[in-house]
């Protein structure tokens, strides 16, 4: 109970330094929101989809950006805040505290997930409100939902951690935590469905984030059944799998040389 009493106390800490930077905030949480006003403002009355389940561009459109706010949330904000507290060494010091090194990281890791919980809400209901977006058969698809959004949520934290430890210093963060993630947002089909038989179809196939669009606009289309397709939950498991062990081999506290100790030089005839 003590230890969940901490937990809750650091998340609450981790939530107080992420508002009150403004700069962050901004670009974790209303970056998505903005994409789904600007898109829908342009696209919200076309019909994207199969001939035999077409539906409103702003019926796909918003659960593709419930997960754009998943990974803005779990991997690059996430990937940002432990690659920068690294290398200004922050991690090194929070190892000589009294907080034990789980709770600390249970504390970074539960903040993404409460701001997860709030982004993904907020995107809903401006969905719903201000572009005709139906959550269909709410009583069963709601628990599905959240089980798809805890599962997306492992998997992108996860990879967030792991990318982090590749990180050398601050100036490389932005490049290096973006470098791989924007392509795959956009070949996925986050803005708008990408034709089934193309190339770059078949490479986003290879990465998660198309796999996670797939399972949410499947599971959201009032057209569909409403199962869940297990087959994508899966693939998502195990890349989020494999990101926590290949962290758990990596993960360091302590910032990475940014300079090598000079050699010393023996003087010839000293011994």
């Amino acid at each position: 109970m003590k230890q969940l009493r901490l937990l809750a106390r650091q998340i609450g800490w981790e939530q107080k330094m992420f508002w009150r930077n403004p700069a962050a905030a901004v670009f974790t949480f209303v970056f998505p929101i903005i994409f789904l006003v600007i898109f829908s403002a342009i696209s919200g009355d076309d019909l994207v989809g199969p001939d035999e389940i077409r539906v409103k561009f702003t019926q796909y459109y918003v659960p593709a950006i419930v997960v754009f706010g998943i990974i803005s949330a779990c991997y690059t904000a996430l990937a940002f805040t432990l690659s920068i507290r690294r290398t200004q060494g922050i991690l090194k010091r929070k190892r000589g505290t009294p907080l034990t090194p789980a709770l600390y990281l249970g504390g970074v890791v539960g903040n993404a997930l409460v701001i997860t919980v709030v982004l993904t809400v907020v995107t809903l209901f401006i969905g719903i409100v201000a572009y005709d977006f139906t959550f269909p058969d709410a009583a069963s698809r709601l628990p599905k939902f959240a089980l798809l959004v805890l599962v997306i949520s492992f998997c992108f934290t996860s990879l967030g951690a792991l990318v982090s430890t590749f990180v050398p210093n601050e100036d490389a963060a932005p490049a290096m935590i973006n470098v791989v993630l924007f392509p795959l947002v956009f070949i996925s089909g986050t803005f708008g469905p990408i034709r089934p038989e193309s190339m770059l179809t078949k490479v986003a196939k290879l990465f998660p984030v198309w796999h996670a669009i797939q399972a949410t606009t499947n599971l959201l289309n009032p057209l569909k059944s409403g199962a869940l397709d297990w087959g994508y939950l899966l693939v998502l498991a195990l890349w989020g799998i494999g990101g926590a062990a290949l962290t758990w081999r990596r993960f360091r506290w302590d910032p990475a040389p940014t300079m090598r100790a000079p050699r010393t030089r023996r003087r010839r005839g000293v011994s």
